[in-house]
């Protein structure tokens, strides 16, 4: 796997240091936002493979960000790091925002760095197709060439 970039964003500054810490060592880049605008500043300039993003967040919300990564970012894989224990919200982040994972505060470290390296294969899986690998494939053509089979 080659040295990639994720985002984390989260208005709290505490959570961020503790993401930072439980990830540190790993092979990948880790930046941090504390705003979903400095997480768009940040997503302008700079390759992203992945995004871990609350959903409460001052401003523009979790939901709001994501929706903008989708629209923009496409490849970027979504993943929700939230204390929101709820299902609607579970829903709404995975529907309308093809979110990989959903995570719950507080979380296991190791279950995050599996979720972070999940998410990196997805991407890696996902390079060159839009979506992060979430659209179908191309349906196969007829051995003969007549048609598209599917």
């Amino acid at each position: 796997m080659s040295k990639h970039t994720i985002l984390i964003i989260d208005d709290e500054g505490q959570v961020l240091n503790s993401l930072k810490r439980a990830l540190r060592g790993e092979p990948y880049r880790v930046l941090t936002a504390t705003s979903g605008w400095e997480a768009i500043g940040l997503l302008a300039h700079t390759p992203v493979a992945v995004a871990v993003c609350d959903l409460a967040m001052p401003g523009m919300d979790g939901h709001q960000l994501l929706r903008r990564i989708r629209e923009r970012h496409p490849e970027v894989v979504r993943v929700v790091l939230t204390a929101l224990d709820d299902q609607a919200s579970a829903v709404r982040a995975i529907n309308e925002n093809e979110v990989f994972r959903f995570m719950t505060k507080p979380w296991d470290d190791d279950g995050l760095r599996n979720c972070v390296l999940d998410a990196l294969e997805r991407y890696e899986a996902g390079q060159g197709r839009a979506g992060a690998g979430l659209t179908p494939a191309a349906p196969a053509a007829d051995p003969a060439g007549r048609k598209e089979i599917g």
